[in-house]
């Protein structure tokens, strides 16, 4: 989705349901819209998926749950340089046992992601990672860092640089 274009999705939006090592790419001002459930890999066999939002202007609107790393691992959400991300309901980052090695990175000076409800990053999984750095801003209502049954250890949050913000207003 590029050049001010926008793409918008009724239903649901998976990338890398069942397949491996696909890109999404959202630049130069270009719009994705998912009014249905939103995931990056959905399957267990589903790994190395990469969604990329980046440049200002460049934004991806959801009103329903998103997932990266819904059952898959080595999956990634990137927002850089000035895009945005608005999740309409909750965020999950490594939702299953076998969703282990997703990671978000948000970075750069106007870069936002806010999320309406809850962000749980491991709930289920191992070794998922948040970063947010470099100016960037987050909200959300709450916060979860693996919050889901015990044994599942190693995930991350890591919040670095001048000016970045994360915020929780529930």
């Amino acid at each position: 989705v590029v050049s001010g274009s926008m793409w918008s999705n009724r239903n649901d939006l998976y990338l890398g349901f069942r397949g491996s090592h696909n890109t999404l790419l959202v630049t130069n001002g270009g719009t994705l819209r998912s009014y249905g459930w939103t995931s990056i890999a959905g399957d267990s066999n589903s790994a190395g998926n990469t969604a990329i939002v980046t440049g200002p202007g460049s934004a991806w609107v959801t009103t329903n749950e998103f997932r990266v790393g819904q059952n898959g691992s080595s999956n990634r959400l990137e927002i850089r340089d000035g895009a945005s991300v608005s999740n309409g309901w909750s965020m999950h980052v490594g939702d299953s046992a076998t969703a282990h090695g997703n990671g978000v990175l948000v970075t750069g000076t106007n870069t936002r992601w806010v999320i309406r409800e809850t962000f749980r990053i491991g709930e289920y999984s191992a070794g998922n990672r948040m970063d947010l750095r470099d100016g960037a801003f987050l909200s959300d209502s709450n916060a979860y860092l693996g919050a889901g049954f015990s044994g599942f250890s190693g995930n991350v949050v890591c919040v670095s640089g001048p000016g970045t913000v994360w915020t929780n207003t529930g």
